[in-house]
């Protein structure tokens, strides 16, 4: 497995006892080794012609669950950017997953129009780190997720 070197200092969207967004500064991984609640999203691609899903093989300098295959995209709306964190018809998410799209796997934004997601489901995830799938023994990502799925010709 390739080193994660690479570190994100983003500012996740985090969630009080309340489930009302805070921010919080900071590196990434430090507030996800503190088990702190924050806001993710997972998108599922599927190709119109036969509804197969577009799936991904995790980069090996991912922070958590590297090398691992998993569904179109996932990854974390940034409080870096203001319309990221609209929560109104799940704006924010749906923003997010359209730059992580292009970030990640080269989709074009033009290719991955926000009004085209289909908001599938919001869950409270939970992942537990052995320290082989994350980057830290004893790490748990937590996070409420919201899943979207979209039909894109790629």
């Amino acid at each position: 497995m390739a080193p994660r070197t690479r570190r994100l200092v983003r500012t996740l969207i985090f969630f009080d006892f309340w489930l009302y967004a805070d921010s919080l500064a900071g590196h990434l991984m430090v507030n996800i080794n503190q088990g702190l609640l924050h806001r993710a999203f997972s998108a599922f691609i599927f190709r119109p012609s036969d509804a197969k899903l577009l799936l991904q093989q995790r980069a090996s300098e991912k922070i958590t669950f590297p090398d691992m295959w998993t569904n179109t995209c996932c990854s974390h709306p940034l409080d870096d950017f203001p319309i990221e964190k609209v929560e109104e018809e799940q704006l924010g998410v749906r923003v997010a997953a359209s730059r992580k799209l292009e970030h990640e796997l080269g989709i074009p934004k033009s290719q991955t129009p926000i009004g085209e997601f289909q908001y599938l489901t919001k869950i409270h995830y939970l992942a537990p780190s052995d320290g082989i799938w994350g980057e830290h023994e004893g790490m748990l990502e937590t996070e409420i997720c919201h899943a979207s799925r979209s039909d894109i010709p790629i």
